[in-house]
């Protein structure tokens, strides 16, 4: 069994999603980092799958299997080497990396895939789970998380920070906004505080992976990879 994250309504893995995947981890194995959006990954060219490329480039970073590289801004000296970033934000500069991680998983799962072999290939298929990339956070541990990566872990008191996440936690992290939950105080200005809240979350991240964001009502707020 692979150590893999499922994620929020997950599926198994297509079967040219699982072409490409294989593709992409010889390519990273044998390289020091490949681009992203390149023709040399095989990605792009899945067939009715235009954004097969961004996808499963993405689930490489969700499960910690890749670092995402940008070259230094145009500021800076053109030897500088390439540039960690975390942020699924890719462009046509990006390069992805694999992690230690990464490279366990590549081995084992490379070498478990048969094409010959049906039922294993039927195997591994169930257990590569694709699906909704989003943020989870646990309430009991006060942490959030974006796949192996953890965002921010509560060590003092947030109430309102923390209403934003339970809300969000409890809705499935939607593509579109979601209704204030703070509590209302007598004397308080609802557009102010659910701004603040906001700026301290996206101040005090660990990892910029997300942000939070509001719609500009003070009554609504919603969420967008970093």
């Amino acid at each position: 069994m692979y150590e893999l994250l499922a994620p929020k309504q997950g599926r198994r893995v297509a079967a040219e999603e699982l072409f490409a995947l294989a593709e992409f981890y010889q390519k990273l194995c044998r390289a020091r980092h490949i681009d992203v959006r390149g023709k040399h990954t095989g990605m792009a060219r899945l067939p009715g799958c235009p954004e097969a490329a961004d996808s499963l480039a993405v689930w490489l970073l969700y499960q910690d299997h890749a670092v995402h590289l940008l070259p230094p801004s145009v500021t800076a000296q053109r030897s500088d080497p390439l540039q960690r970033v975390e942020s699924v934000r890719l462009t046509p500069d990006s390069r992805l990396a694999l992690t230690d991680r990464g490279a366990v998983f590549a081995q084992q799962f490379l070498a478990d895939l048969d094409f010959d072999r049906p039922a294993k290939v039927a195997s591994i298929r169930r257990q590569l789970q694709m699906g909704r990339l989003v943020p989870h956070y646990d309430a009991g541990s006060r942490t959030l998380s974006w796949g192996r990566h953890v965002l921010k872990c509560f060590r003092q008191p947030a109430e309102n920070q923390e209403a934003l996440l339970l809300k969000a936690e409890e809705v499935g992290w939607p593509g579109q906004w979601m209704n204030d939950p703070l509590e209302r105080v007598p004397g308080m200005n609802r557009k102010r505080t659910l701004h603040n809240t906001i700026q301290d979350f996206n101040r005090s991240l660990k990892s910029p992976w997300i942000c939070l964001l509001g719609d500009g009502t003070g009554r609504r707020f919603g969420w967008e990879f970093g």
